[in-house]
C-alpha cells in the first residue's frame, strides 16, 4: 500500500529511546496494541485505501486510529487542537 511511513520508535535520542520515556503501565501502550490488531483483523476494509499514485500519500489507518483514540481519552475534541 502507498501509506506514509512513520519514524522508527527505537531510534536513539540523547542516549534514551522513546519507549523508556513511556511508563510500562501507560494506557497509550494498550491503544497501540488495539489499533494495530483492529487494522490487522479488518484488513479487507482497508485494502483499497491509499492506492492512488497521484497526490500526497495517505497516513496508515492504524496511526490515525491511534491518534483519534488518544485524543478522545484526553478530551481533545477540536481537530484544530489535534
Amino acid at each position: 500500500m502507498h501509506y506514509l511511513n512513520g519514524q522508527d520508535r527505537h531510534q536513539v535520542i540523547l542516549f534514551t529511546s522513546l519507549d523508556e520515556w513511556v511508563d510500562k503501565q501507560h494506557y497509550i501502550r494498550l491503544i497501540d496494541l488495539l489499533a494495530d490488531q483492529f487494522v490487522e483483523d479488518c484488513a479487507a476494509s482497508f485494502s483499497n485505501k491509499g492506492q492512488y499514485s497521484i497526490g500526497r500519500k495517505a497516513h496508515h489507518p492504524a496511526m490515525l486510529l491511534k491518534l483519534y483514540m488518544y485524543c478522545y481519552l484526553n478530551s481533545i475534541n477540536s481537530s484544530r487542537k489535534i
